[in-house]
């Protein structure tokens, strides 16, 4: 197969979706398909700091007429919502084209889920910025196949509509090797840990509202909040728990190994995640998951393989690591199953299922 990828993101193999798209790449490429995968760095007239959402699709379709010529390609292989215009001029030129969108997250599911959280702070986009969900769904519709990279955005793209629902595809994000197979403990420090920005999207108004209390009860236990860089998290706690918290700004991927292994529990309660690798790293590393059912999340069993939350807000993250906190041997059980379960993330039989479903669709 002759494929061009375009993506709205870096093929930065060191960031989430940078890696998602350059490993998919390489591991077509060494099946002997042909694969021209391009990025900003390739599209982008200049680096721009405005205005993205209004300029980005010009862009990307631009750049594919003039330098690409789609028409020589068997599948065409879009990443992002803002590829929605050149989706819809592909399906007008070339109908015969097979188009689909690989997504890291579906942004109008996105918008969905914060409008209607009961999360204050995370409803609306600043008042500039505009819901381009509607061309985003055009954009969607103009695909014969979508694959996500979690069943979290799939009720919503079938409801949508989008394409048939035997064409919305799942493909779990695959672990680098060296996440698999790791050693671990499962007698653990007493710590939790959080890792990833800070920001209101992530429900640290829930992190904000639930950890002191908890710490305050369990003064023998901390909480580790790593990769936030120069904020200052610690300015959200009250003084009285901050002996208790430990604020990380960055850690080496080697270093980042080494603080997993050091959790008893790792948090993820975010308001939406299309995945959150730093879920399955977690579980990877003998960590017991403690999140909301969203990206990854959303496909594990409550009490089997993580402790799920039923509602984002307070106090159900409180209540369940108490509950995990009460129960050693509980939570030793479900970091062990979580273990088990992410194993399964290899890249080679990630590359095997996509390799199939675009054969397929030829």
């Amino acid at each position: 197969m002759r494929i061009l990828t375009i993506s709205n993101t870096p093929h930065d193999p060191s960031q989430g979706s940078g890696y998602v798209i350059t490993g998919f790449a390489e591991g077509l490429r060494e099946c002997g398909h042909t694969v021209d995968a391009y990025g900003p760095d390739d599209w982008a007239w200049t680096d721009i700091q405005r205005g993205r959402r209004y300029l980005f699709p010009i862009m990307i379709a631009t750049f594919a007429f003039w330098h690409c010529r789609p028409e020589n390609y068997d599948l065409v292989e879009l990443w992002g919502g803002p590829t929605w215009l050149l989706a819809i001029c592909l399906q007008w030129l070339y109908p015969k084209l097979s188009l689909v969108h690989h997504s890291n997250g579906i942004e109008q599911h996105r918008v969905v889920v914060q409008q209607e959280t009961p999360v204050a702070g995370v409803q609306n986009e600043r008042w500039f910025q505009r819901d381009f969900s509607w061309l985003y769904d055009r954009g969607l519709h103009a695909a014969d196949a979508i694959v996500t990279v979690s069943t979290y955005d799939v009720p919503f793209l079938i409801d949508r509509e989008f394409v048939p629902r035997e064409r919305v595809y799942t493909i779990e994000n695959p672990l680098p090797d060296f996440f698999l197979g790791q050693t671990v403990q499962y007698e653990r420090p007493k710590r939790i840990g959080f890792c990833g920005n800070w920001i209101p999207i992530k429900n640290t108004q829930l992190l904000r509202d639930d950890v002191p209390s908890f710490l305050r009860q369990y003064p023998d236990w901390t909480f580790s909040v790593v990769g936030i860089g120069d904020t200052d998290v610690k300015a959200d706690f009250p003084d009285d728990v901050h002996s208790q918290i430990e604020v990380i700004p960055f850690l080496e991927r080697k270093e980042l190994v080494d603080w997993y292994h050091s959790l008893a529990i790792f948090t993820l309660p975010s308001i939406y995640e299309s995945f959150g690798m730093v879920m399955t790293e977690a579980m990877a590393c003998g960590a017991t998951l403690v999140a909301t059912r969203v990206g990854f999340a959303s496909g594990l069993s409550h009490g089997d393989n993580a402790y799920l939350l039923t509602e984002k807000k307070s106090s159900h993250l409180e209540r369940a690591l108490t509950a995990l906190t009460d129960n050693d041997e509980r939570r030793r059980r479900i970091a062990r199953r979580g273990y088990e379960r992410v194993q399964e993330l290899r890249w080679d039989d990630a590359v095997s299922s996509l390799e199939e479903i675009y054969t397929r669709l030829l």
